[in-house]
Formats: structure tokens, C-alpha cells, sequence
């Protein structure tokens, strides 16, 4: 999922020439950063020992391997604003991005294992320091492995019970 949003991403940035980023969670989201950059040229220009004409083969055979390539988004991975290593920190980030930035657009995906920590739970509400005059947008989308039994849709009932609809608060 990550690639292809970032892969849509660079098409809508090309195509209407738009000021934005694309900010991947440094867990799994890793590999789509690496494809993509490896597959646009950007890998071979810093790594020309990685180059395309090499082929993939080394490029493969080099990640997630010791001394190789991180399967986390490290401080060598081309355009990387941060290191993996701890979860958490993607959604302040991308947040941190479009403050006094009212130009920049940046999405940022983060996966489901990601979620469920302290700092990015607490960084969703980041939206509500956004100044819509001197601040960029920021768009949050949370990727989830349909076998993860921890993420679960949110319940409406539970809304429900908390509002009453009545005819003192109806909206109409």
C-alpha cells in the first residue's frame, strides 16, 4: 500500500506541479520508499554501485542483510527526514512539515503495528494545532493487516449512547 500511495503521489505532484511529500512510517513502510527511489534513479545517483544497470539482483540481494541495505528507513535511505528504529514518530513529522508551510501538501501513511503506540495514538490530534492560513496540510492514512485482531472498526453504538437524539439538539 505504501508504494502505490507514493507512486500516485509523484504522479499528482508531477502532473500539477504541487509542493508535497510523501512520509512513510520507518517500520515496514521502508521497503516503498526503497522500491521507489531505487526505481526512479535517486538510489543509483547516491549509491552508483547500486545503479539500474547493474540490475536488481544486488540491490535484493543487499537488503535486510548485515551490513546491507535496512528493512527499516535509516539514515542512508534517499530522502529519509527520519530513522527507523522506533516506532511512533511519523505522523509529528509529517506535522512538523507543514507548520509555517502553507504551501506544502504531505501525506503520510503509517501501518497498523505503528498505531498502536503512545506517541502516534497522542500525534493524531496534531490536526488541531494546524493554523489554516500560515500552515500546509497534512493527510494521515493508517494502512492494517486484515490479521491483526488489535485494529477493529470503530463502534457506533458507543456513539450512539453518548448522543441522544432528541428535539433540543437536532441539527436540522
Amino acid at each position: 500500500m505504501p508504494a502505490k500511495a507514493s507512486l500516485t503521489l509523484n504522479r499528482l505532484i508531477n502532473k500539477y506541479d504541487l509542493n508535497a511529500i510523501f512520509v512513510s512510517g520507518p517500520g515496514h513502510g521502508a521497503p516503498a520508499v526503497l522500491s521507489q527511489a531505487y526505481l526512479e534513479g535517486t538510489y543509483s545517483e547516491i549509491y552508483p554501485d547500486k545503479a539500474q544497470d547493474v540490475g536488481m539482483q544486488r540491490f535484493f540481494k543487499q537488503f535486510s542483510f548485515p551490513g546491507g541495505i535496512g528493512s527499516h528507513a535509516t539514515p542512508e535511505t534517499p530522502g529519509s527526514i527520519h530513522e527507523g528504529g522506533e516506532l511512533s514518530y511519523s505522523i509529528s513529522h509529517a506535522y512538523g512539515t507543514v507548520y509555517d508551510n502553507p504551501d506544502l501538501i504531505t501525506l503520510v501513511m503509517v501501518g497498523d503495528g505503528e498505531s498502536e503506540t503512545g506517541p502516534l495514538a497522542t500525534s493524531w490530534h496534531s490536526n488541531k494545532f494546524l493554523n489554516p492560513i500560515s500552515d500546509g496540510q497534512c493527510f494521515r492514512c493508517c494502512t492494517s493487516m486484515a490479521t491483526k485482531s488489535t485494529i477493529r472498526p470503530p463502534r457506533l453504538a458507543s456513539v450512539r449512547t453518548i448522543w441522544k437524539p432528541s428535539p433540543e439538539n437536532d441539527c436540522e
